[in-house]
């Protein structure tokens, strides 16, 4: 759980600014042709001139984190733990000798735990 918290961390400092700019895009209301933003580096490079790198780019960093962190803690500590629990059901003490059934139901516990946590 510990490193998937780290991960979530680590991950915001690259969606923040991905989100960001994908928001601004989606939000346009005018044309391509009149469009305020041309494209992804278009809308990077305006928000670094016009708001600079802090209060720009990293726009709603916070928020991101708070939604990454439990994330991702939720997603690694369910999938360890749904891995652990087949184990011992199977009498297997090497998670790796898994068959990949029981994996894929592991990374669907972690990705709903992932989704459990970050929603509210």
């Amino acid at each position: 759980m510990y490193c998937g918290m780290f991960a979530g961390l680590v991950n915001s400092f690259v969606l923040s600014p991905i989100e960001l700019v994908k928001c601004r895009l989606q939000i346009q209301k005018a044309g391509k042709d009149k469009a305020y933003y041309k494209g992804s580096l278009d809308c990077v490079t305006k928000i670094l001139r016009e708001e600079g790198l802090r209060n720009g780019l990293f726009k709603g960093m916070t928020a991101t984190i708070m939604r990454e962190v439990p994330c991702y803690m939720g997603q690694f500590g369910a999938y360890t733990v749904s891995k652990y629990a087949f184990a011992k059901a199977r009498g297997i003490e090497d998670t790796n000798k898994l068959p990949t059934s029981d994996l894929f139901i592991s990374g669907g516990i972690g990705g709903f735990f992932c989704w459990f946590f970050s929603y509210p």
